[in-house]
Protein backbone atom coordinates (compact mmCIF):
# COMPACT_ATOMS: atom_id res chain seq x y z
CA UNK A 1 0.00 0.00 0.00
CA UNK A 2 1.55 3.19 -0.82
CA UNK A 3 2.53 5.54 2.15
CA UNK A 4 2.53 9.05 2.60
CA UNK A 5 6.57 9.05 1.70
CA UNK A 6 5.90 7.55 -1.90
CA UNK A 7 4.22 10.87 -2.75
CA UNK A 8 4.30 14.52 -3.25
CA UNK A 9 1.92 14.87 0.25
CA UNK A 10 3.63 17.87 2.43
CA UNK A 11 4.94 16.81 5.92
CA UNK A 12 7.09 18.44 8.26
CA UNK A 13 10.94 16.49 8.95
CA UNK A 14 11.51 15.64 12.34
CA UNK A 15 14.21 18.16 12.55
CA UNK A 16 15.26 21.28 10.88
CA UNK A 17 18.71 23.56 11.02
CA UNK A 18 18.76 26.89 12.51
CA UNK A 19 18.94 28.03 9.05
CA UNK A 20 15.91 26.32 7.80
CA UNK A 21 14.46 27.13 10.39
CA UNK A 22 14.96 31.46 10.20
CA UNK A 23 13.87 30.10 6.13
CA UNK A 24 10.57 28.71 6.49
CA UNK A 25 8.92 29.95 10.05
CA UNK A 26 10.15 33.26 10.91
CA UNK A 27 7.07 35.50 10.28
CA UNK A 28 7.58 38.21 8.18
CA UNK A 29 7.05 42.16 9.64
CA UNK A 30 3.58 42.04 7.81
CA UNK A 31 2.35 38.96 9.57
CA UNK A 32 3.48 39.43 13.38
CA UNK A 33 1.49 43.02 12.77
CA UNK A 34 -1.32 40.43 11.58
CA UNK A 35 -0.81 38.36 14.27
CA UNK A 36 -0.84 41.44 16.79
CA UNK A 37 -3.96 42.76 15.32
CA UNK A 38 -6.05 39.44 15.59
CA UNK A 39 -4.94 37.46 18.67
CA UNK A 40 -4.72 39.70 21.89
CA UNK A 41 -2.66 37.39 24.43
CA UNK A 42 0.44 35.85 24.12
CA UNK A 43 -0.80 32.28 24.23
CA UNK A 44 -3.44 33.25 21.37
CA UNK A 45 -0.42 34.66 19.65
CA UNK A 46 1.67 31.70 19.06
CA UNK A 47 -0.87 29.51 18.40
CA UNK A 48 -1.89 31.75 15.54
CA UNK A 49 1.82 31.86 14.22
CA UNK A 50 1.92 28.30 14.35
CA UNK A 51 -1.11 27.40 12.28
CA UNK A 52 -0.14 29.90 9.74
CA UNK A 53 3.43 29.24 9.07
CA UNK A 54 2.50 25.38 9.25
CA UNK A 55 0.07 26.28 6.81
CA UNK A 56 2.06 27.97 4.17
CA UNK A 57 4.47 25.17 4.44
CA UNK A 58 2.22 22.05 4.09
CA UNK A 59 -1.33 23.50 2.53
CA UNK A 60 -3.25 21.82 5.70
CA UNK A 61 -3.94 22.57 9.25
CA UNK A 62 -1.88 20.27 12.08
CA UNK A 63 -2.91 19.81 15.49
CA UNK A 64 -0.43 21.38 17.91
CA UNK A 65 0.55 18.01 18.96
CA UNK A 66 1.81 16.98 15.99
CA UNK A 67 3.79 19.88 15.25
CA UNK A 68 7.31 19.28 15.50
CA UNK A 69 8.49 20.76 18.84
CA UNK A 70 11.61 22.36 17.49
CA UNK A 71 9.12 24.44 14.67
CA UNK A 72 6.65 25.27 18.02
CA UNK A 73 9.55 26.33 20.11
CA UNK A 74 10.95 28.35 17.42
CA UNK A 75 7.61 30.68 17.31
CA UNK A 76 7.18 30.60 20.62
CA UNK A 77 11.08 32.10 21.57
CA UNK A 78 10.22 35.02 19.56
CA UNK A 79 7.66 36.11 22.87
CA UNK A 80 10.69 34.86 25.07
CA UNK A 81 8.04 31.85 26.07
CA UNK A 82 9.83 28.41 26.02
CA UNK A 83 7.81 25.39 24.88
CA UNK A 84 6.72 23.78 28.22
CA UNK A 85 5.39 26.99 29.19
CA UNK A 86 2.53 26.97 26.41
CA UNK A 87 -0.56 25.12 26.73
CA UNK A 88 -0.71 23.51 23.09
CA UNK A 89 -3.48 21.42 24.00
CA UNK A 90 -5.85 24.19 25.63
CA UNK A 91 -5.43 25.88 22.43
CA UNK A 92 -6.51 22.71 20.30
CA UNK A 93 -9.69 22.65 22.08
CA UNK A 94 -10.47 26.19 22.08
CA UNK A 95 -12.75 27.92 19.92
CA UNK A 96 -9.79 30.65 19.36
CA UNK A 97 -8.15 27.96 16.96
CA UNK A 98 -11.15 27.43 14.97
CA UNK A 99 -11.55 31.16 14.48
CA UNK A 100 -7.77 32.08 13.38
CA UNK A 101 -8.36 28.68 10.98
CA UNK A 102 -11.12 30.90 9.48
CA UNK A 103 -9.34 33.58 9.32
CA UNK A 104 -6.05 32.35 7.74
CA UNK A 105 -8.06 30.96 4.70
CA UNK A 106 -9.60 34.31 4.26
CA UNK A 107 -5.99 35.79 4.54
CA UNK A 108 -4.59 33.10 1.89
CA UNK A 109 -7.14 33.36 -0.23
CA UNK A 110 -7.69 29.57 0.20
CA UNK A 111 -10.90 27.14 0.73
CA UNK A 112 -12.18 24.26 3.20
CA UNK A 113 -12.11 21.16 1.93
CA UNK A 114 -15.64 20.63 1.01
CA UNK A 115 -18.40 19.00 -1.42
CA UNK A 116 -17.01 21.20 -4.12
CA UNK A 117 -13.06 20.04 -3.47
CA UNK A 118 -14.13 16.53 -3.19
CA UNK A 119 -15.60 16.39 -6.10
CA UNK A 120 -12.40 17.91 -7.50
CA UNK A 121 -10.18 15.65 -6.35
CA UNK A 122 -12.59 13.04 -8.09
CA UNK A 123 -12.50 14.00 -11.25
CA UNK A 124 -8.88 14.93 -11.37
CA UNK A 125 -8.24 11.16 -10.25
CA UNK A 126 -10.61 10.10 -12.84
CA UNK A 127 -8.63 12.12 -15.69
CA UNK A 128 -5.75 11.00 -14.56
CA UNK A 129 -6.46 7.04 -13.31
CA UNK A 130 -6.88 6.75 -17.50
CA UNK A 131 -3.50 7.61 -18.23
CA UNK A 132 -1.90 6.03 -14.93
CA UNK A 133 -2.17 3.42 -12.82
CA UNK A 134 0.08 3.94 -9.65
CA UNK A 135 -1.88 5.53 -6.53
CA UNK A 136 1.18 7.76 -6.37
CA UNK A 137 1.11 9.63 -9.28
CA UNK A 138 -2.60 9.44 -8.79
CA UNK A 139 -2.72 11.53 -5.38
CA UNK A 140 0.32 13.88 -6.75
CA UNK A 141 -1.69 15.10 -9.34
CA UNK A 142 -4.57 15.44 -7.15
CA UNK A 143 -2.70 17.83 -4.69
CA UNK A 144 -1.46 19.69 -7.32
CA UNK A 145 -5.09 20.22 -9.13
CA UNK A 146 -6.16 21.05 -5.31
CA UNK A 147 -3.30 23.39 -4.87
CA UNK A 148 -3.69 25.04 -8.05
CA UNK A 149 -7.63 25.55 -7.27
CA UNK A 150 -6.77 27.10 -3.44
CA UNK A 151 -8.24 24.15 -1.75
CA UNK A 152 -7.20 23.08 1.70
CA UNK A 153 -5.39 19.62 0.85
CA UNK A 154 -7.64 16.56 3.26
CA UNK A 155 -5.98 14.21 5.09
CA UNK A 156 -3.64 11.60 3.30
CA UNK A 157 -5.80 8.53 3.84
CA UNK A 158 -8.75 10.53 2.34
CA UNK A 159 -6.44 11.38 -1.10
CA UNK A 160 -6.01 7.65 -1.17
CA UNK A 161 -8.85 6.17 -0.49
CA UNK A 162 -10.01 8.28 -3.35
CA UNK A 163 -7.31 7.27 -5.45
CA UNK A 164 -7.60 3.57 -4.82
CA UNK A 165 -11.81 3.79 -5.43
CA UNK A 166 -11.63 6.25 -8.60
CA UNK A 167 -8.86 3.68 -10.22
CA UNK A 168 -10.76 0.37 -9.64
CA UNK A 169 -13.93 2.11 -11.14
CA UNK A 170 -12.42 3.69 -14.29
CA UNK A 171 -10.19 0.27 -14.73
CA UNK A 172 -13.32 -1.78 -14.65
CA UNK A 173 -15.16 0.34 -17.37
CA UNK A 174 -11.56 -0.98 -19.22
CA UNK A 175 -11.75 -4.37 -18.45
CA UNK A 176 -15.71 -4.32 -19.47
CA UNK A 177 -14.75 -2.83 -22.98
CA UNK A 178 -11.48 -5.17 -23.37
CA UNK A 179 -13.91 -8.36 -22.42
CA UNK A 180 -16.61 -6.95 -24.99
CA UNK A 181 -14.19 -6.42 -28.03
CA UNK A 182 -12.63 -9.56 -27.06
CA UNK A 183 -15.52 -12.02 -27.83
CA UNK A 184 -16.65 -15.02 -26.47
CA UNK A 185 -14.57 -17.14 -28.07
CA UNK A 186 -11.32 -15.60 -27.51
CA UNK A 187 -12.29 -15.58 -24.31
CA UNK A 188 -12.61 -19.66 -23.77
CA UNK A 189 -8.87 -19.17 -25.51
CA UNK A 190 -7.90 -17.57 -22.42
CA UNK A 191 -9.14 -19.98 -20.26
CA UNK A 192 -7.45 -22.88 -22.41
CA UNK A 193 -4.53 -21.23 -21.72
CA UNK A 194 -4.36 -21.37 -17.38
CA UNK A 195 -5.63 -25.08 -17.54
CA UNK A 196 -2.71 -27.51 -15.95
CA UNK A 197 -1.48 -30.60 -18.20
CA UNK A 198 -2.10 -33.12 -16.08
CA UNK A 199 1.07 -35.09 -17.14
CA UNK A 200 3.31 -32.13 -17.35
CA UNK A 201 1.77 -29.86 -14.39
CA UNK A 202 2.41 -27.24 -16.42
CA UNK A 203 0.30 -24.92 -18.05
CA UNK A 204 0.52 -22.84 -21.41
CA UNK A 205 0.44 -19.61 -19.33
CA UNK A 206 3.66 -20.92 -17.94
CA UNK A 207 5.21 -21.35 -21.33
CA UNK A 208 3.97 -18.11 -22.68
CA UNK A 209 5.95 -15.98 -19.40
CA UNK A 210 9.16 -17.83 -20.60
CA UNK A 211 12.03 -15.22 -21.51
CA UNK A 212 14.06 -16.13 -23.91
CA UNK A 213 17.13 -16.87 -23.44
CA UNK A 214 20.87 -16.59 -25.24
CA UNK A 215 21.11 -14.44 -28.46
CA UNK A 216 22.04 -17.93 -30.20
CA UNK A 217 21.18 -19.39 -33.61
CA UNK A 218 18.92 -21.81 -31.75
CA UNK A 219 17.30 -19.43 -29.13
CA UNK A 220 16.96 -17.34 -33.17
CA UNK A 221 14.58 -20.20 -34.31
CA UNK A 222 12.91 -20.79 -31.06
CA UNK A 223 11.54 -16.94 -31.31
CA UNK A 224 10.77 -17.25 -34.35
CA UNK A 225 8.54 -20.48 -33.73
CA UNK A 226 7.11 -18.28 -30.14
CA UNK A 227 6.27 -16.02 -32.70
CA UNK A 228 4.46 -18.28 -35.37
CA UNK A 229 2.73 -20.08 -32.37
CA UNK A 230 1.72 -16.31 -30.93
CA UNK A 231 0.12 -15.11 -34.18
CA UNK A 232 -1.40 -18.62 -34.59
CA UNK A 233 -3.77 -18.77 -31.51
CA UNK A 234 -4.77 -15.04 -32.66
CA UNK A 235 -5.32 -13.53 -29.13
CA UNK A 236 -5.64 -10.51 -29.59
CA UNK A 237 -7.28 -8.52 -32.66
CA UNK A 238 -5.89 -5.23 -33.94
CA UNK A 239 -6.48 -2.20 -31.54
CA UNK A 240 -7.93 -4.06 -28.59
CA UNK A 241 -6.48 -1.51 -26.25
CA UNK A 242 -6.70 1.59 -28.34
CA UNK A 243 -7.69 4.85 -26.38
CA UNK A 244 -5.54 3.22 -23.83
CA UNK A 245 -2.43 4.60 -22.94
CA UNK A 246 0.71 2.24 -23.50
CA UNK A 247 1.64 2.98 -19.83
CA UNK A 248 -1.50 1.35 -18.51
CA UNK A 249 -1.76 -1.23 -20.65
CA UNK A 250 2.26 -2.41 -19.63
CA UNK A 251 1.05 -2.54 -16.09
CA UNK A 252 -1.57 -4.67 -16.57
CA UNK A 253 1.05 -6.69 -18.33
CA UNK A 254 3.36 -6.73 -15.49
CA UNK A 255 0.54 -7.53 -12.89
CA UNK A 256 -0.24 -10.51 -15.17
CA UNK A 257 3.13 -11.88 -15.57
CA UNK A 258 3.30 -11.78 -12.02
CA UNK A 259 0.12 -14.18 -10.92
CA UNK A 260 0.47 -17.60 -12.00
CA UNK A 261 -2.42 -19.80 -13.76
CA UNK A 262 -4.24 -20.60 -9.76
CA UNK A 263 -3.92 -16.87 -8.87
CA UNK A 264 -5.21 -15.48 -12.57
CA UNK A 265 -8.20 -18.06 -12.27
CA UNK A 266 -9.23 -16.58 -8.57
CA UNK A 267 -9.50 -13.10 -10.41
CA UNK A 268 -13.17 -11.63 -11.56
CA UNK A 269 -13.49 -12.72 -15.41
CA UNK A 270 -13.26 -9.05 -17.19
CA UNK A 271 -9.69 -8.28 -15.25
CA UNK A 272 -8.77 -11.68 -15.76
CA UNK A 273 -9.35 -11.27 -19.74
CA UNK A 274 -7.93 -7.72 -19.79
CA UNK A 275 -4.59 -8.87 -17.77
CA UNK A 276 -4.37 -12.02 -20.05
CA UNK A 277 -5.09 -10.02 -23.34
CA UNK A 278 -2.34 -7.30 -21.95
CA UNK A 279 0.01 -9.95 -21.09
CA UNK A 280 0.02 -11.96 -24.70
CA UNK A 281 0.25 -8.37 -26.34
CA UNK A 282 3.50 -7.88 -24.27
CA UNK A 283 4.95 -10.94 -25.03
CA UNK A 284 4.13 -10.89 -28.71
CA UNK A 285 5.40 -7.46 -29.17
CA UNK A 286 8.54 -8.57 -26.58
CA UNK A 287 9.47 -11.87 -29.00
CA UNK A 288 9.43 -9.39 -32.03
CA UNK A 289 11.96 -6.58 -30.23
CA UNK A 290 14.02 -9.82 -29.20
CA UNK A 291 14.05 -11.01 -33.17
CA UNK A 292 15.13 -7.34 -34.28
CA UNK A 293 17.75 -6.83 -31.78
CA UNK A 294 19.16 -10.47 -32.76
CA UNK A 295 18.75 -9.63 -36.02
CA UNK A 296 20.65 -6.28 -36.07
CA UNK A 297 23.06 -7.81 -33.88
CA UNK A 298 23.94 -10.93 -36.26
CA UNK A 299 24.23 -8.17 -38.91
CA UNK A 300 26.45 -6.33 -36.94
CA UNK A 301 28.74 -8.86 -36.44
CA UNK A 302 28.89 -10.40 -39.88
CA UNK A 303 30.36 -6.29 -40.95
CA UNK A 304 32.72 -6.86 -37.79
CA UNK A 305 34.03 -9.99 -38.85
CA UNK A 306 34.63 -8.97 -42.32
CA UNK A 307 36.41 -5.86 -41.36
CA UNK A 308 38.89 -7.77 -39.55
CA UNK A 309 39.54 -10.27 -42.48
CA UNK A 310 39.67 -7.28 -44.25
CA UNK A 311 42.75 -5.81 -41.91
CA UNK A 312 44.27 -9.02 -41.73
CA UNK A 313 44.30 -9.30 -45.63
CA UNK A 314 45.60 -6.34 -45.44
CA UNK A 315 48.57 -6.48 -43.32
CA UNK A 316 49.63 -9.97 -44.82
CA UNK A 317 49.43 -9.02 -48.44
CA UNK A 318 51.70 -5.59 -47.15
CA UNK A 319 54.70 -6.87 -48.83
CA UNK A 320 53.24 -7.11 -52.09
CA UNK A 321 52.28 -3.64 -51.86
CA UNK A 322 55.62 -2.72 -51.29
CA UNK A 323 56.66 -4.84 -54.18
CA UNK A 324 53.96 -3.00 -56.61
CA UNK A 325 54.67 0.61 -55.33
CA UNK A 326 58.46 -0.20 -55.54
CA UNK A 327 57.52 -1.93 -59.12
CA UNK A 328 56.16 1.47 -60.35
CA UNK A 329 58.66 3.84 -58.70
CA UNK A 330 60.98 1.87 -61.41
CA UNK A 331 58.87 2.33 -63.91
CA UNK A 332 58.57 6.68 -63.55
CA UNK A 333 62.38 6.66 -63.32
CA UNK A 334 62.46 4.55 -66.76
CA UNK A 335 60.02 7.11 -68.14
CA UNK A 336 61.79 10.25 -67.12
CA UNK A 337 65.53 8.81 -67.51
CA UNK A 338 64.80 7.40 -71.12
CA UNK A 339 66.40 9.77 -74.04
CA UNK A 340 63.61 8.03 -76.31
CA UNK A 341 60.55 5.70 -76.82
CA UNK A 342 62.48 3.34 -77.88
CA UNK A 343 64.74 3.14 -74.62
CA UNK A 344 62.07 3.87 -72.54
CA UNK A 345 60.46 0.60 -73.92
CA UNK A 346 63.45 -1.33 -73.49
CA UNK A 347 63.77 -0.42 -69.91
CA UNK A 348 60.20 -1.22 -68.88
CA UNK A 349 60.40 -4.37 -70.59
CA UNK A 350 63.47 -5.13 -68.17
CA UNK A 351 61.70 -4.13 -65.68
CA UNK A 352 58.47 -6.21 -66.01
CA UNK A 353 60.83 -9.16 -67.15
CA UNK A 354 58.32 -12.22 -66.25
CA UNK A 355 56.94 -11.25 -63.31
CA UNK A 356 53.84 -9.19 -65.53
CA UNK A 357 51.03 -11.98 -64.33
CA UNK A 358 52.07 -11.63 -61.11
CA UNK A 359 52.26 -8.15 -60.82
CA UNK A 360 48.38 -8.11 -62.35
CA UNK A 361 47.46 -10.37 -59.66
CA UNK A 362 48.82 -8.75 -57.00
CA UNK A 363 46.86 -5.41 -58.61
CA UNK A 364 43.51 -7.52 -58.45
CA UNK A 365 44.18 -8.65 -54.65
CA UNK A 366 45.44 -5.09 -53.52
CA UNK A 367 42.28 -3.25 -55.49
CA UNK A 368 40.19 -5.69 -53.21
CA UNK A 369 41.22 -3.99 -50.32
CA UNK A 370 39.41 -1.21 -50.98
CA UNK A 371 36.31 -0.07 -49.52
CA UNK A 372 34.06 -2.36 -50.66
CA UNK A 373 36.01 -5.31 -50.33
CA UNK A 374 34.95 -6.02 -47.29
CA UNK A 375 31.72 -6.43 -48.75
CA UNK A 376 32.59 -9.36 -50.49
CA UNK A 377 34.03 -11.03 -47.33
CA UNK A 378 30.42 -10.94 -45.68
CA UNK A 379 29.28 -13.83 -47.56
CA UNK A 380 30.80 -16.61 -45.62
CA UNK A 381 29.52 -14.79 -42.69
CA UNK A 382 25.68 -15.02 -43.28
CA UNK A 383 26.02 -18.82 -45.15
CA UNK A 384 24.86 -20.38 -42.32
CA UNK A 385 21.83 -17.84 -41.19
CA UNK A 386 20.48 -16.73 -44.50
CA UNK A 387 16.98 -18.68 -44.18
CA UNK A 388 16.52 -17.88 -40.77
CA UNK A 389 17.33 -14.12 -41.86
CA UNK A 390 14.72 -14.16 -44.40
CA UNK A 391 11.93 -15.65 -42.00
CA UNK A 392 12.34 -12.79 -39.69
CA UNK A 393 11.85 -10.40 -42.56
CA UNK A 394 9.20 -12.28 -43.68
CA UNK A 395 6.92 -12.98 -40.37
CA UNK A 396 8.19 -9.67 -38.71
CA UNK A 397 5.76 -7.08 -40.79
CA UNK A 398 8.01 -4.55 -41.52
CA UNK A 399 6.94 -0.79 -42.76
CA UNK A 400 8.11 2.13 -43.67
CA UNK A 401 6.63 5.02 -42.38
CA UNK A 402 7.41 7.61 -44.83
CA UNK A 403 6.50 7.64 -48.24
CA UNK A 404 9.44 6.24 -49.66
CA UNK A 405 8.39 2.50 -49.63
CA UNK A 406 11.47 1.38 -51.89
CA UNK A 407 13.00 -1.10 -48.86
CA UNK A 408 9.68 -2.34 -47.98
CA UNK A 409 9.56 -3.82 -51.72
CA UNK A 410 13.08 -5.03 -51.76
CA UNK A 411 12.20 -6.97 -48.77
CA UNK A 412 8.99 -8.36 -50.33
CA UNK A 413 11.14 -9.00 -53.48
CA UNK A 414 13.91 -11.57 -51.36
CA UNK A 415 11.23 -13.34 -48.91
CA UNK A 416 9.34 -13.82 -52.21
CA UNK A 417 12.58 -15.29 -53.84
CA UNK A 418 14.06 -16.77 -50.57
CA UNK A 419 13.70 -20.89 -52.34
CA UNK A 420 15.68 -19.34 -55.47
CA UNK A 421 19.27 -20.43 -55.47
CA UNK A 422 20.19 -18.74 -59.01
CA UNK A 423 23.19 -16.09 -59.09
CA UNK A 424 20.99 -13.26 -60.61
CA UNK A 425 17.42 -12.37 -61.12
CA UNK A 426 15.08 -10.03 -63.14
CA UNK A 427 14.62 -6.85 -61.72
CA UNK A 428 11.29 -6.58 -61.46
CA UNK A 429 9.07 -7.14 -58.26
CA UNK A 430 5.64 -8.62 -60.36
CA UNK A 431 5.09 -6.08 -63.14
CA UNK A 432 7.09 -3.45 -62.21
CA UNK A 433 10.39 -2.59 -62.15
CA UNK A 434 12.38 -3.07 -58.53
CA UNK A 435 13.23 0.24 -57.85
CA UNK A 436 17.21 0.38 -56.34
CA UNK A 437 17.47 4.24 -55.54
CA UNK A 438 17.35 2.97 -51.46
CA UNK A 439 20.79 0.60 -52.59
CA UNK A 440 24.43 2.67 -51.13
CA UNK A 441 27.13 3.98 -53.09
CA UNK A 442 29.54 1.21 -51.93
CA UNK A 443 26.91 -1.99 -52.91
CA UNK A 444 25.95 -0.47 -56.36
CA UNK A 445 28.31 -2.41 -58.50
CA UNK A 446 28.08 -5.92 -56.30
CA UNK A 447 24.35 -5.78 -56.67
CA UNK A 448 23.77 -4.66 -60.47
CA UNK A 449 27.33 -5.13 -62.23
CA UNK A 450 27.44 -2.16 -63.42
CA UNK A 451 29.62 1.01 -62.66
CA UNK A 452 27.35 3.93 -63.36
CA UNK A 453 23.83 4.44 -61.94
CA UNK A 454 22.58 5.92 -64.70
CA UNK A 455 22.85 2.57 -66.75
CA UNK A 456 19.66 0.76 -66.54
CA UNK A 457 19.44 -2.13 -64.71
CA UNK A 458 17.51 -5.33 -65.96
CA UNK A 459 19.00 -8.17 -63.39
CA UNK A 460 20.84 -7.97 -59.83
CA UNK A 461 23.04 -10.35 -58.09
CA UNK A 462 20.47 -12.32 -55.76
CA UNK A 463 23.07 -13.00 -53.08
CA UNK A 464 24.59 -9.42 -53.14
CA UNK A 465 21.13 -8.07 -52.86
CA UNK A 466 20.46 -9.90 -49.74
CA UNK A 467 22.75 -8.89 -48.22
CA UNK A 468 22.26 -5.08 -48.92
CA UNK A 469 18.81 -5.59 -47.92
CA UNK A 470 19.82 -7.55 -44.68
CA UNK A 471 22.51 -4.14 -43.69
CA UNK A 472 20.08 -1.94 -44.58
CA UNK A 473 17.26 -3.35 -42.51
CA UNK A 474 19.57 -3.06 -39.75
CA UNK A 475 20.49 0.60 -40.09
CA UNK A 476 17.13 1.57 -40.52
CA UNK A 477 15.28 -0.54 -37.41
CA UNK A 478 18.23 1.61 -35.36
CA UNK A 479 17.66 4.58 -36.77
CA UNK A 480 13.54 4.78 -36.96
CA UNK A 481 13.18 4.66 -40.82
CA UNK A 482 11.67 1.09 -40.35
CA UNK A 483 9.69 -0.30 -37.92
CA UNK A 484 7.93 -3.27 -36.80
CA UNK A 485 4.50 -3.53 -36.67
CA UNK A 486 3.14 -4.73 -33.22
CA UNK A 487 6.37 -4.42 -31.64
CA UNK A 488 7.35 -2.17 -28.78
CA UNK A 489 10.89 -0.95 -29.31
CA UNK A 490 10.93 -0.89 -32.72
CA UNK A 491 7.51 0.91 -33.44
CA UNK A 492 6.57 3.55 -34.93
CA UNK A 493 7.37 6.80 -32.38
CA UNK A 494 4.77 8.84 -34.60
CA UNK A 495 1.90 6.66 -33.01
CA UNK A 496 2.86 8.39 -29.67
CA UNK A 497 2.37 12.33 -31.03
CA UNK A 498 -0.76 13.82 -29.09
CA UNK A 499 -3.80 13.43 -31.60
CA UNK A 500 -5.34 16.99 -32.78
CA UNK A 501 -7.95 16.70 -30.77
CA UNK A 502 -5.96 15.73 -27.46
CA UNK A 503 -3.93 18.53 -27.92
CA UNK A 504 -7.04 21.44 -28.53
CA UNK A 505 -8.43 20.28 -24.98
CA UNK A 506 -5.31 20.30 -22.86
CA UNK A 507 -3.58 23.43 -24.76
CA UNK A 508 -5.07 26.03 -22.49
CA UNK A 509 -4.51 24.53 -19.55
CA UNK A 510 -1.23 23.41 -19.73
CA UNK A 511 0.05 27.08 -20.90
CA UNK A 512 -1.62 27.79 -17.98
CA UNK A 513 0.40 25.21 -15.94
CA UNK A 514 3.66 26.76 -17.42
CA UNK A 515 3.14 30.34 -17.32
CA UNK A 516 2.78 30.78 -20.93
CA UNK A 517 0.16 32.29 -23.39
CA UNK A 518 -1.66 29.87 -25.89
CA UNK A 519 -1.95 32.52 -28.35
CA UNK A 520 0.50 32.21 -30.59
CA UNK A 521 1.08 35.73 -31.25
CA UNK A 522 1.66 36.57 -28.01
CA UNK A 523 3.74 33.18 -27.55
CA UNK A 524 6.27 34.63 -30.20
CA UNK A 525 6.22 38.17 -29.10
CA UNK A 526 7.18 36.91 -25.54
CA UNK A 527 9.96 34.89 -27.15
CA UNK A 528 11.31 37.44 -28.97
CA UNK A 529 11.01 39.99 -26.11
CA UNK A 530 12.66 37.24 -23.68
CA UNK A 531 15.09 36.47 -26.48
CA UNK A 532 16.05 40.92 -26.84
CA UNK A 533 16.93 41.06 -23.10
CA UNK A 534 18.88 37.68 -23.48
CA UNK A 535 20.88 39.34 -26.00
CA UNK A 536 21.17 42.71 -24.16
CA UNK A 537 21.88 41.07 -20.99
CA UNK A 538 25.09 39.12 -22.37
CA UNK A 539 26.32 42.06 -24.71
CA UNK A 540 26.24 43.75 -21.46
CA UNK A 541 28.33 41.85 -19.74
CA UNK A 542 30.54 40.80 -22.71
CA UNK A 543 33.91 43.48 -21.72
CA UNK A 544 34.21 41.73 -18.44
CA UNK A 545 33.66 38.80 -19.68
CA UNK A 546 36.83 37.07 -19.31
CA UNK A 547 36.28 33.48 -20.88
CA UNK A 548 34.59 34.45 -24.01
CA UNK A 549 35.91 35.52 -26.89
CA UNK A 550 35.31 36.51 -30.50
CA UNK A 551 37.22 34.89 -32.81
CA UNK A 552 36.20 35.63 -37.02
CA UNK A 553 33.24 37.00 -36.24
CA UNK A 554 32.20 33.64 -33.84
CA UNK A 555 32.28 33.44 -30.31
CA UNK A 556 34.30 31.17 -28.44
CA UNK A 557 34.52 29.83 -25.19
CA UNK A 558 38.15 29.82 -23.17
CA UNK A 559 39.19 26.99 -21.51
CA UNK A 560 39.05 27.34 -17.50
CA UNK A 561 42.32 27.46 -15.70
CA UNK A 562 42.18 25.37 -12.86
CA UNK A 563 42.43 26.64 -9.78
CA UNK A 564 45.85 26.13 -7.63
CA UNK A 565 45.08 23.57 -4.72
CA UNK A 566 45.06 25.82 -0.96
CA UNK A 567 48.26 24.97 0.42
CA UNK A 568 47.38 22.95 3.45
CA UNK A 569 44.48 21.47 1.22
CA UNK A 570 45.99 17.94 2.20
CA UNK A 571 47.58 18.17 6.13
CA UNK A 572 43.60 19.13 6.26
CA UNK A 573 42.21 15.97 4.69
CA UNK A 574 44.56 13.40 6.24
CA UNK A 575 43.81 14.87 9.55
CA UNK A 576 39.89 14.60 8.66
CA UNK A 577 40.84 11.24 7.73
CA UNK A 578 42.80 10.32 11.16
CA UNK A 579 39.76 11.89 13.04
CA UNK A 580 36.36 10.37 10.99
CA UNK A 581 35.33 7.04 11.64
CA UNK A 582 34.57 4.88 8.13
CA UNK A 583 30.37 5.18 7.82
CA UNK A 584 28.76 2.22 6.32
CA UNK A 585 26.64 3.32 3.27
CA UNK A 586 23.70 1.52 4.55
CA UNK A 587 23.91 3.43 8.14
CA UNK A 588 23.86 6.68 6.26
CA UNK A 589 20.79 5.74 4.40
CA UNK A 590 19.02 4.76 7.29
CA UNK A 591 20.31 7.39 8.93
CA UNK A 592 18.60 10.12 6.18
CA UNK A 593 15.70 8.18 5.89
CA UNK A 594 15.28 8.88 9.62
CA UNK A 595 16.35 12.56 9.00
CA UNK A 596 13.12 12.75 6.35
Amino acid sequence: MPSVHDTAYPRLKSSFSDKELNAIFTPTAEEMALTHKIAQTTALRIGFLVLLKTYQRLGYFLPMHKVPRQVAEHLSLLYGVYYEAVEWQAYDASGSRYRHIAFIREHLGVRSFDDTARQILTESIRQSARLKEDPNDLINIAIEELIRQRYELPGFRTLLDEAQRTRAEVNRLIYGGVSVALGGDRCHLFDDLLETDPLTKRSLWHSLKVDPGAPTLTQLRHLVARLRWLKSVNLTPPHLFAGIPPAKVHHFALEARSLDAARMLELEPQKRYTLAAALVQHQFAQCLDDLAEMFIRRVRKAHRHAREDLTKAILSRQKQTDHIVDTFYQLLLAWRDGKTAKQRLATISGIFGDQTETLIEQCQAHNASSERSSLILLAKYFHNQRSLLLTILEEANLVAPGADKSLERAISFITKHKARRQGSLPARLSDEALDLAWVPDKWWRLVTGKEKRSTEVTEINRRWFELCVFTQVALDLKSGDLVIVGSDKFSDYRDQFVSDEEYRTSVTRYCEYLGISSQSVVFVAKLREWLAATAARVDAGFPENEQLRIENGEPALSRLVRQPEPEKLRMVTHLLSEQLAPVSILDVLADTEQWL
